[in-house]
């Protein structure tokens, strides 16, 4: 039972060589968890190890960004996978996504509020949701096989992009067939085609990739 229930895993590198390209896909964002509210001009802020507290005011002579879209923009290109000069585009279609869903229920002042007040969690929301829709292309890869098996979860393999997991999933099989092992498949399964009526085998032969 143990041999049928588990599978060796390799330790093969699969890495990008030559030009190597990178980006996002443009999308549409699921705003629909985002209900936040505008805040109070004055804040009031109690520090955690003195307990002293201080008033945060926010007033009209604060700079203010000329669009709306502007304070995500701003935030968003502080990561270090955004470039500005390759995704501006995307960059202000998925801020002017997020101020429409903030002005369908804000006025335009509030919606400036919340934008202030709440732009780190913002920014956060719209980076996240941007990791599902990334790509990258590479001229081509270099496969590196090490001798012994290691657990999935250390396994040394770069970003499984599909080109990539493919070439993976090949050698891997080439390895394990020359000493007595079982071959590998790689899937690309949607999260909502998971149900407990679906077996393994029934989403192998949906969703396997060649």
């Amino acid at each position: 039972m143990v041999v049928d229930q588990t599978i060796d895993i390799p330790r093969i590198l699969v890495v990008p060589k030559g030009d190597v390209s990178s980006g996002f896909q443009p999308f549409s964002m699921d705003t629909a968890g985002i209900h936040y509210q505008p805040v109070d001009r004055d804040l009031l802020i109690q520090h955690l190890r003195t307990h002293e507290q201080e008033t945060l005011s926010f007033s009209g002579s604060q700079h203010q960004e000329q669009r709306l879209e502007d304070y995500l923009v701003r935030g968003l290109i502080d990561y270090d996978d955004i470039s500005y000069d390759d995704h501006a585009d995307l960059l202000y279609d998925l801020a002017g996504q997020m101020v429409k869903h903030l002005l369908s229920y804000l006025s335009e002042e509030d919606a400036r509020n919340v934008l202030i007040y709440h732009q780190r969690q913002l920014v956060e929301f719209i980076h996240v949701q941007m990791q599902a829709h990334y790509w990258e292309k590479a001229t081509g890869y270099d496969v590196v096989v090490r001798k012994g098996c290691t657990e999935l979860r250390p396994s040394a393999y770069t970003a499984a992009t599909k080109d990539a997991a493919v070439q993976w999933c090949s050698h891997a099989t080439s390895h394990t067939m020359r000493h007595g092992g079982k071959p590998w498949t790689y899937l690309l399964v949607p999260h909502d085609a998971v149900s407990e009526n679906m077996t393994l085998a029934g989403l192998a032969n949906q969703f396997r990739v060649d």
